[in-house]
């Protein structure tokens, strides 16, 4: 393995790359200056810039590559879905919509399911005094300044609001009094 120097054109990398593939005028204000090019150097900067055009053909689909950059687990869970969208429904609709749809459905499901389960999360886990997990939703008074159009007068919030954790809509121990003693008596 190649030891890293930290220095040069390739300081972002590990080691140091064999060459620039830029040449030596790299730059359009050094290419374009009088002396900057000779014309060995400008024939082989336009078939570097022709080579760098995909044939009509490219980029190539090579299954077997595919299946050697990814692990078993991604091959596990892609297979229906390229069953479904690649192979069923990409003759029918065409093999680029059908890659499209291939990657945007399943994660607009996944996306939907994810907001549905956050949902469900706050409307069925809330926070009791009766437990000690669950979502707790907590607000603040709003900041007041003198000259503010409510000045002097305090911000009252709604009961609900206070941070009881639902202890005032109990349907136990109901028969506390003011005091913390029980009006019940043995």
């Amino acid at each position: 393995m190649a030891e890293y120097r930290g220095k040069g054109p390739n300081a972002n990398y590990f080691g140091d790359r064999p060459m620039t593939i830029h040449g030596r005028v790299a730059e359009e204000r050094e290419r374009l200056h009088g002396s900057g090019m000779t014309m060995d150097e400008r024939e082989w900067r336009e078939k570097w810039c022709k080579d760098q055009e995909l044939a009509p053909e490219e980029p190539k689909y090579i299954p077997e590559l595919d299946r050697l950059l990814t692990n078993p687990i991604q091959r596990l869970y892609k297979t229906p879905l390229n069953y479904i969208f690649l192979d069923k429904l990409g003759p029918v609709i065409g093999e680029r919509p059908a890659y499209w749809a291939r990657h945007i459905i399943p994660k607009g499901i996944l996306g939907y399911l994810a907001v549905c389960g956050i949902w469900w999360m706050l409307k069925y886990n809330e926070g009791t005094w009766e437990r000690q997990g669950g979502w707790v939703s907590k607000w603040s008074k709003p900041i007041m300044y003198p000259g503010d159009t409510q000045w002097p007068h305090r911000y009252e919030f709604p009961r609900q609001l206070y941070a009881s954790k639902m202890f005032y809509e109990r349907k136990v121990l109901t028969d506390v009094g003011y005091e913390g003693t029980s009006t019940y008596h043995h």
